[in-house]
């Protein structure tokens, strides 16, 4: 079958200038035949794309970049996606949360609210304390290492209703409770991983030469992934070899010694393989339009499902900081030298590095010969 483009199908219909409904129309044709099985899915996901990158130049004047969502994207029932469209515009303007994070809430509520639709519950007003338990208790079945985070996203929804909605049910007191947090402990790459990682790069290539200095930053510094791909030219001081910048996620300002390699990388990239434009940012998109990269994660794990095979539980930057951080306590450097090196605020942090390093679990582990027992309490 021939693939339309929204062009001609704007040409079909005789129309000549923008029209939302006839973008639209484009969308859900496109939607049927690949439905139909007569386009490929790589079609249906380019046409969407286009789409809603023209929807999005002509009511914002640009492009974010920003990923759809899923094809299959289930959406709550209808009176509780309004409340959750209140719910965004309330923290978009609060403004309180970095945008991952106020996506995860949204997330999260959403997640809660299909559940209620589940259980034959499609009004807000319906719903009761129980009716929370039981939600709460049937997505632990499905996702019981995420209840912890869930319970704690409706907490603040919760605050959002009561100052917004107050004639309607408080489900606060059902949430009071605080859900066991479990966690997986990762260990994180070891040296011989982070060496067979960087054997895997094409070197030679413009993708490669930029993904080899972004890997070497992470290997060297632990810095988070988004703090990699926000750097800028002014973060570097070459003449000190030091990387100055304010951390994303806790906007602690922090900085780090750039070794020779690890410069010597970002250098040969600036000069040989970025493209030529005035973002100023330094890694880049290989392709057009050149901005930053959205996401470090999948740089890493490409080459790491390559060099370590994909049963590994935990890829990405957060991989290499959480080694380096084991590495650090290992070799007995001070929790608050750690903390600096990490941009941690806390040495609470430290806790899951601790977890995932045997040396330090066996510290931790003491014994009973200190405590005086009776010789009969034993018996």
């Amino acid at each position: 079958m021939r693939i339309w483009t929204h062009l001609e199908f704007f040409a079909s219909r005789g129309e000549e200038f923008y029209s939302p409904e006839t973008l639209a129309l484009f969308v859900n044709k496109a939607k049927e035949n690949y439905a139909n099985g007569t386009i490929p899915k790589a079609s249906f996901q380019t046409m969407r794309k286009a789409a809603r990158w023209i929807e999005e130049c002509l009511s914002t004047g640009r492009v974010s970049q920003r990923k759809l969502r899923k094809y299959n994207f289930a959406c709550a029932p209808p009176e509780f996606e309004k409340l959750l469209s209140q719910y965004q515009i309330h923290m978009d303007n609060e403004n309180y949360l970095k945008e991952g994070t106020r996506q995860f809430y949204l997330s999260s509520v959403r997640t809660f609210f299909r559940t209620m639709g589940i259980l034959g519950i499609y009004r807000y007003a319906e719903i009761t304390l129980p009716d929370v338990t039981r939600c709460l208790a049937k997505i632990s079945e499905t996702f019981p290492l995420g209840i912890f985070n869930l319970t704690g996203s409706m907490r603040s929804f919760a605050r959002f209703m009561a100052e917004k909605h107050p004639e309607l049910p408080d489900i606060s007191p059902a949430l009071v409770f605080s859900a066991a947090k479990r966690r997986r402990v990762y260990v994180g790459y070891t040296h011989e991983d982070a060496q067979k990682i960087f054997s895997a790069i094409n070197r030679s290539s413009t993708m490669g030469m930029r993904d080899y200095a972004m890997i070497m930053l992470a290997y060297t510094t632990g810095l988070r992934g988004c703090d990699i791909v926000n750097l800028k030219f002014d973060s570097i001081d070459w003449d000190a070899c030091e990387l100055r910048l304010v951390q994303e996620k806790t906007n602690i300002p922090v900085s780090l010694p750039l070794d020779t390699k690890t410069g010597n990388a970002i250098a040969d990239y600036i000069l040989h393989a970025r493209p030529k434009c005035k973002s100023e940012y330094i890694f880049l998109r290989v392709l057009r339009p050149y901005t930053k990269i959205g996401s470090m994660w999948t740089v890493i794990a490409k080459y790491a499902h390559i060099a370590l095979g994909k049963d590994r539980k935990m890829n990405g930057p957060h991989a290499f900081r959480r080694g380096m951080g084991r590495q650090l306590l290992e070799a007995n450097i001070p929790a608050p030298l750690i903390c600096d090196i990490l941009g941690h605020s806390s040495s609470v942090s430290l806790r899951q590095y601790t977890a995932s390093s045997l040396e330090k679990l066996k510290v931790c582990a003491g014994t009973i010969s200190a405590i005086p027992i009776a010789q009969e309490a034993l018996l």
